[in-house]
């Protein structure tokens, strides 16, 4: 989809749903809402940031009796760059990612946000401060990322972490969803407390319109239960950092209806695919090199 414009959009949009992604043009401007797609390189870079400052208006509002929550990975960190297992270590976001929550000031102003929650780890708080707002601020841990046991403080291409990382997403694929991490956590207690804490967020401040900001293992898992796909969808839910998920909820029945997923144009420069996408890629090796 590289290159599309506003004015190419219906063939962009076209392209797009062949591969799996969502294409949205406004005013000369795609937006992109997978990694597998990307911005022209031929848009101007503030071009883009108050393009991005636009795209949650562009959306359709949520219907009656549903409320519109934003979802949005924290910013990168160090370890985030290098490929390592980050999970349940407070590791605060490096100077690449505050350019990156930079990015959200725009995107958010002007959105009447009822109720802002984080999780209880320093980078989401971090994110969050830049996301303007007049509701009420929720610090939850159940928010907070997986805990990865003894794969934490490990980069993901290390000869032990690697296979057991791939061993624990199989076992989930294949029914065993209470398998933990050694010392650390299962995928069915980390969508459990997640859903948990996001169904009390929903009922207790009736918010219509809530952002929560998060991480990307739990929002994968949390992502891939509530829209029906399991554990073998959790891979192509992660969002990018400073990436965001648009979801409408009717707390009433506590269903959920994605309405864009990982929305990324208002990074513009700063955006950085996951460090799997880019290990796949081939652009993970200097990471890898790094890490270790």
């Amino acid at each position: 989809c590289r290159g599309f414009t506003g004015r190419t959009v219906t063939r962009a949009l076209a392209l797009c749903m062949a591969c799996g992604s969502w294409v949205m043009g406004y005013g000369g401007i795609v937006f992109v809402s997978s990694w597998r797609c990307t911005p022209s390189p031929h848009d101007h870079p503030r071009r883009r940031v108050e393009g991005a400052a636009m795209v949650l208006d562009t959306l359709p509002a949520a219907p009656e009796g549903k409320v519109r929550v934003i979802f949005v990975r924290h910013a990168r960190t160090r370890l985030n760059d290098l490929g390592y297992v980050q999970g349940s270590i407070d590791e605060p976001i490096d100077a690449h990612g505050e350019l990156q929550a930079q990015q959200l000031e725009a995107v958010f102003r002007g959105v009447p946000i009822d109720v802002l929650a984080t999780s209880a780890l320093c980078r989401t708080i971090r994110t969050s401060e830049f996301i303007g707002h007049d509701g009420v601020t929720v610090r939850d841990a159940r928010f907070n990322e997986m805990n990865f046991g003894v794969c934490e403080g490990t980069p993901q291409a290390d000869p032990k972490t690697g296979p057991l990382l791939a061993e624990m997403r199989q076992s989930w694929e294949d029914g065993r969803r209470d398998l933990e991490y050694p010392q650390g956590e299962s995928y069915a207690r980390v969508y459990e407390r997640s859903r948990e804490a996001l169904e009390e967020l929903l009922a207790k401040h009736a918010p219509q319109t809530a952002v929560v900001v998060t991480h990307g293992r739990l929002a994968s898992i949390l992502f891939a239960e509530i829209f029906g796909l399991g554990p073998q969808g959790v891979q192509d839910l992660l969002l990018a950092n400073c990436g965001l998920c648009v979801v409408d909820a009717c707390p009433a029945t506590h269903t959920y209806t994605r309405v864009a997923f990982n929305i990324t144009e208002h990074l513009g420069e700063h955006f950085q695919a996951p460090f799997h996408k880019r290990l796949a890629e081939g652009g993970g090796q200097e990471q890898k090199s790094a890490a270790t």
